[in-house]
């Protein structure tokens, strides 16, 4: 199951909850608003005693010309997902059912982490855990779907999904399946090509 924590979900998720919360949900400029973002990640470090941490936060790290991108190394962005759960049970309005949505969204992104590190070294999920791991994926990839239409005439789009997606939800379906499934990097296109049964 190693090859879906490589294809990683929440690149995307992360800099887009980061970038509504800096640019729209908080009171101040962008900038007053993330540094108050990163005190609020320095205590949920803490308090969530989190291994992998960033050292620093800056606008450059979520903001790209397509769309909010998180950067950093895969465990410091996997280890910040509960973080942004936190975060936004902080900040967002439950009476807006796109704020709904968006917890929706996290919340299954971290029931797909922990799935799988309750299980690191299965070949094949058992069968509960690989139900569960398809049908989180799925649910989450279209509640997903449903915010990145809310947010698409903006001039940042927020929440895409990419071609990651389907490859997430590849490797979900072949979790229950077994036999051996890699993630690959095609070395002429560079895309990611999900090899399986």
């Amino acid at each position: 199951m190693e090859c879906l924590k490589r294809v990683s979900h929440i690149f995307s998720l992360i800099g887009s909850v980061l970038w509504l919360l800096v640019h729209h949900i908080l009171p101040a400029d962008p900038e007053t608003n993330l540094a108050q973002i990163w005190k609020d990640v320095q205590v949920l470090y803490e308090e969530l005693r989190v291994e992998n941490r960033y050292g620093q936060m800056r606008m450059t790290m979520f903001t790209s010309s397509s769309q909010p991108k998180m950067k950093g190394k895969a465990a410091e962005i996997k280890d910040l997902g509960p973080v942004v759960v936190r975060l936004w049970l902080k900040y967002y309005n439950k009476r807006v059912e796109v704020h709904r949505q968006i917890l929706a969204v996290l919340e299954a992104s971290a029931h797909l982490d922990e799935i799988l590190t309750d299980h690191p070294t299965d070949f094949v999920l058992p069968d509960a855990a690989a139900e569960d791991l398809i049908s989180t994926g799925f649910i989450m990839c279209s509640i997903q779907y449903a915010v990145f239409q809310h947010f698409k005439a903006l001039d940042m789009p927020l929440f895409g999904l990419t071609a990651k997606a389907y490859l997430l939800l590849r490797c979900c379906l072949l979790s229950k399946l077994g036999g051996p499934v890699f993630l690959e990097i095609d070395g002429a296109t560079g895309a990611y090509v999900c090899n399986g049964l």
